[in-house]
C-alpha cells in the first residue's frame, strides 16, 4: 500500500468521524429537549393527579398523553391529527363550553388551571422530540395551532405580551428547530 493509499485512509476516515460527531451532537440536541419538556409535562401534571378532586376526564388526558411521551411515531401522528386543523384554520366550536364540574374544579383550585393548559400543551410538544425524523413538521404544525389558538383567545398583543409570556414559559426556544426544517 502506498503513502498516497494510506493518505487518502485517514482523510476519509477524518470525514466519516467528522460526520458522526455532528450527527451525536444533534442527537445531543435532540435529547436534552425531549427531557426538557417531558420533565415539564410531568411537574405540571403531579398536581392533578395528586388532588383526588381533578375531574376524571383530565386524568384520563394525562395518561394519554403519558402513553405518547414513548410511542416512537408520535412525531408523525401528532403532524396528521394537526395538519388539517392549521390548514383549515382553527374556529371555536358553537356550543362548546366547559362542563360544570371543570368550571366548579378550577374556580375552586384556580392555581391548577395553568397547569391543565401546560400538560394539554406541553404533553403535544414533548413526544415529538422523540425521533429527528418527523419532529420539526410536528413541532412547526403545533406551533401554528397553538398561535392560532392564542390569537383567538387574543392572549398574544403586543411586544409585552410576548416578552411576559417568554419570562413565564422559560424554556429551549422552538424557533431554531422549526426553521430548520
Amino acid at each position: 500500500m502506498s503513502l498516497w493509499q494510506v493518505a487518502l485512509i485517514l482523510v476519509g476516515f477524518v470525514i466519516v468521524a467528522a460526520v458522526y460527531y455532528a450527527y451525536m451532537q444533534a442527537e445531543l440536541f435532540r435529547l436534552r429537549r425531549y427531557e426538557h419538556w417531558s420533565d415539564r409535562f410531568y411537574s405540571a401534571a403531579k398536581p392533578l393527579v395528586a388532588n383526588p378532586e381533578t375531574p376524571s376526564s383530565i386524568i384520563e388526558l394525562i395518561e394519554s398523553l403519558n402513553g405518547l411521551m414513548t410511542a416512537r411515531n408520535a412525531p408523525f401522528g401528532i403532524a396528521d391529527v394537526f395538519k388539517r386543523r392549521v390548514e383549515v384554520g382553527y374556529s371555536e366550536a358553537k356550543d362548546e363550553k366547559p362542563s360544570e364540574e371543570y368550571r366548579s374544579f378550577f374556580k375552586k383550585y384556580p392555581e391548577l388551571l395553568d397547569k391543565a393548559q401546560a400538560v394539554s400543551r406541553i404533553g403535544l410538544l414533548a413526544p415529538t422530540y422523540i425521533r429527528q425524523v418527523g419532529g420539526p413538521q410536528a413541532r412547526a404544525i403545533l406551533a401554528d395551532l397553538f398561535t392560532q389558538m392564542d390569537l383567538r383567545h387574543q392572549e398574544v398583543g403586543d411586544v409585552s405580551d410576548v416578552r411576559e409570556a417568554i419570562v413565564v414559559n422559560r424554556g429551549p426556544s422552538l424557533v431554531p428547530l422549526i426553521t430548520r426544517r
